[in-house]
């Protein structure tokens, strides 16, 4: 468990960031970098026994990077460390949405194969990311709040994405229920930050409260997700600066390696 008076300063929750939430909920790709970034489909959809449940996921591919330098350079973004930083969070919010195996999460924690269920996946990933992101720099202008925004960011713009296709003839609908996932989701981050600077008994009530929604009798379950979070923050809390935000190389543990 890593020292509490090391996570203090490195607590995600955005309540010193009000218009975060909203412009999230209100981004796309283009408002970021013109038409040039698109939201690619997952490579999970190529994966063996990979579920239905695959819209639109935020991919950069390596292909991409060409077509970031151009939009940068025609922008006027050339060379600066704040555009390299937003490409490298998206960068990093890809490591979640291209590299989780969510079937493996909705089976073994008995989630309905949903959007929600796949929010709360990614939203417990990127908070992890946001956490080791902090460790950059909490301040104002400093490149950890930075960071930890702009993956904020790219998530919104691809739950959007999702939303949009699911709830396709229903935009007021959509609009309304991405509205209260942004609520949860600062709620979630506020009731994480607590969980993982305090013991595993409180981890636990804020993992049963929000990722199983109230809704998980087995103790076995919450003592693996448990034991998950724990050795995944560990894991990120391993890697230098380079290996996080110069040439992001984020190797999570498979579900099935975790031991409780």
């Amino acid at each position: 468990m890593l020292a509490c008076t090391r996570l203090a300063t490195r607590c995600v929750c955005l309540h010193n960031c009000q218009g975060l939430m909203q412009r999230g909920v209100q981004a796309t790709c283009a408002s970021l970098y013109g038409n040039q970034l698109h939201f690619l489909e997952s490579r999970q959809a190529n994966r063996p026994g990979q579920s239905s449940l695959s819209f639109s996921t935020g991919v950069i591919q390596s292909d991409d990077i060409g077509i970031f330098k151009k939009a940068l350079k025609r922008f006027g973004f050339a060379g600066s460390e704040k555009a390299r930083l937003k490409m490298v969070s998206f960068l990093l919010y890809e490591d979640v949405a291209d590299k989780i195996i969510y079937p493996e999460f909705f089976d073994e924690f008995n989630l309905p194969n949903t959007f929600n269920s796949w929010f709360l996946v990614t939203e417990l990933h990127v908070w992890m990311l946001l956490l080791r992101a902090m460790a950059e720099g909490s301040e104002s202008g400093e490149d950890g709040r930075f960071i930890r925004n702009s993956i904020v960011e790219a998530m919104w713009a691809d739950v959007n994405t999702r939303a949009k296709k699911l709830g396709a003839n229903n935009p007021s609908g959509t609009r309304a229920q991405i509205e209260i996932l942004s609520e949860q989701f600062q709620a979630a981050l506020i009731a994480y930050d607590e969980g993982v600077m305090s013991d595993d008994k409180v981890l636990a009530g804020a993992l049963w409260r929000r990722f199983f929604e109230k809704n998980c009798e087995n103790y076995v379950l919450l003592e693996r997700l448990v034991s998950y979070v724990r050795q995944q923050v560990k894991m990120l809390d391993s890697l230098n600066r380079e290996d996080f935000i110069g040439k992001p190389k984020i190797r999570w543990i498979p579900l099935k390696d975790v031991k409780c």
